[in-house]
């Protein structure tokens, strides 16, 4: 077994997610047929001892090649269940492989348990090692931590900015509202006094678009911030139902 690739379940060492076990062949087995018996066979006399005993014999052999064929069947059905578990134990332990990689705080410089001395120049490099990796790590955090208090300034200044622009888009959609009173109001006057009315529908025209958000630093690493997930946008009751629509026709003369 040392010389195969299962030589890990001897091992002392602890199993990793890339050793695998060796695939077990498997015997194609055919169904299993019961043979019936007619009436024709029930009735027929043996015409010696002899046959008598052949057929013991034949039923015999079925009977161990029909049980051996159960328990081949068997074991196969038992391989595959154990192989479908250890898929199950091989893709959970591969989770925790990759979780240990990325909390790189548990670095350990004696992970091994075996004595070491601290005064030696391998240990003296794992320590420097460890310290740079812990600096650039802080001054990771520092950056991320800076640059979302910059994005929090920036959305502030962004938030004010947008409300002033929805106050005029807002001013700017009222005043249109009462010029298409006014105008409603004058085509009733115009057909009531048969005359053709002067000026046209107003309308309202666009309105200002808002201003693109300050990028998020988190984005790149899949993350949003939960001030993106709500909505920044406007909505502007233009009660196009009461008013009429802006693609309505001059009103022709009566």
């Amino acid at each position: 077994l040392e010389e195969t690739s299962a030589r890990f379940l001897i091992s002392s060492s602890p199993i990793k997610s890339s050793t695998r076990l060796p695939t077990m062949p498997l015997a194609i087995i055919s169904p299993v047929k019961h043979a019936l018996k007619s009436r024709l066979h029930c009735n027929m006399s043996l015409k010696s001892t002899r046959e008598k005993k052949l057929e013991e014999e034949v039923k015999n052999l079925t009977k161990q090649v029909t049980m051996l064929k159960e328990h081949v069947s068997a074991l196969q059905a038992t391989v595959i269940l154990q192989g479908c578990y250890c898929d199950r134990v091989h893709n959970h332990l591969e989770t925790q492989e990759k979780k240990g990689c990325r909390d790189s705080d548990n670095i350990k410089l004696n992970g091994d348990g075996m004595p070491r001395l601290l005064t030696s120049d391998e240990v003296f490099k794992q320590v420097l090692q460890y310290q740079e990796h812990q600096q650039a790590k802080a001054a990771e955090k520092e950056t991320r931590k800076a640059a979302r208090e910059a994005r929090t300034r920036e959305m502030e200044v962004w938030m004010q900015e947008d409300e002033v622009r929805k106050s005029r888009n807002k001013a700017k959609t009222e005043q249109w509202k009462v010029a298409v009173k006014e105008w409603e109001a004058e085509r009733v006057l115009a057909k009531q006094e048969r005359r053709k009315l002067q000026w046209k529908k107003p309308v309202r025209g666009s309105i200002e678009k808002p201003c693109p958000k300050p990028k998020n630093p988190r984005k790149i690493g899949g993350n949003i911030d939960e001030e993106d997930g709500q909505d920044q946008g406007e909505y502007i009751d233009i009660h196009e139902g009461s008013i009429g629509d802006d693609s309505e026709c001059e009103d022709d003369d009566e």
